[in-house]
């Protein structure tokens, strides 16, 4: 008997919850093997959310990405991004933090599904702006994690705190390193996502988005200047993490915009 989709992420929403206790378990206890058990869990978590992915977007009448269903993806992605950059550095401890929002948004997606079909078929250049707009939103997302768990570690070290939260995180200067290679590679991903916007969107539907076209550039600029402080003078710590974090909350309201607004591409 085939499982259901509903009985189905429900169950990976279970794997993801428990790959994550699993990993806590390992950081506080010395186990054997524990980094590659880990990382190999998470690894099939993930897979089975990228099955769920599947079967929820992928239908008879084109792609359904609804709000509730990119969340999801959004999460993944992010997840999956993190995992890689653990095969080469120590950061594995972040999924920690990232497989729980992976099975809330799993669960989001089975009690809200949503409705908004897609078609590839017939705008296959759209497709092109929204692969390169969820990558970007997953690198995005991984930067405000990061960002937000930095401010923190910062916080923390200034003022001799210890909490069990930040004894999960990597070192500072890793952490640190970190948001700065995930921000580089999501401006690129937003540099090529607003320029196929100009290429493949009519001047109509540029004009119909331009509240989310003067926010993306608003952001791109901000993550612009950032990245070029900090390689030029070296500009880090809490206030490069609000400076993300602003950049992230212009991206998302250039979203939400782009959500609420009539377009053709959607059905």
């Amino acid at each position: 008997m085939v499982m259901g989709t509903a009985s189905f992420s429900l169950l990976t929403s279970f794997v993801c919850f428990t790959t994550a206790a699993l990993g806590y378990r390992f950081h506080l206890q010395p186990v054997a093997n524990k980094r590659l058990i880990f990382l190999s869990t998470s690894f099939m978590a993930l897979l089975l959310q990228a099955w769920a992915l599947h079967r929820w977007i992928d239908t008879p009448s084109g792609q359904n990405l609804s709000l509730s269903h990119l969340l999801s993806l959004t999460c993944w992605l992010a997840s999956l991004i993190i995992l890689f950059t653990a095969l080469f550095k120590p950061l594995e401890s972040l999924l920690i933090f990232t497989l729980p929002v992976s099975a809330l948004s799993l669960l989001v997606s089975t009690w809200f599904p949503g409705h908004t079909i897609f078609q590839t078929a017939q705008h296959p250049s759209g497709l092109v702006h929204i692969l390169l707009s969820l990558v970007t939103f997953g690198l995005i997302s991984v930067a405000a994690l990061q960002a937000f768990l930095l401010y923190c570690q910062n916080k923390a070290l200034k003022h001799s705190a210890n909490p069990l939260f930040i004894r999960l995180l990597p070192p500072l200067e890793t952490m640190e390193s970190f948001l700065f290679q995930i921000i580089a590679f999501g401006f690129v991903f937003l540099s090529a996502s607003l320029l196929s916007a100009f290429v493949f969107l009519t001047e109509l539907q540029l004009h119909q988005y331009l509240q989310k076209t003067i926010l993306s550039l608003l952001a791109w600029g901000l993550f612009g200047g950032l990245l070029y402080t900090h390689y030029q003078s070296g500009f880090r710590g809490t206030r490069a993490c609000q400076w993300t974090l602003v950049g992230i909350a212009l991206l998302i309201a250039a979203y939400l915009l782009q959500r609420f607004l009539p377009s053709p591409l959607w059905n």
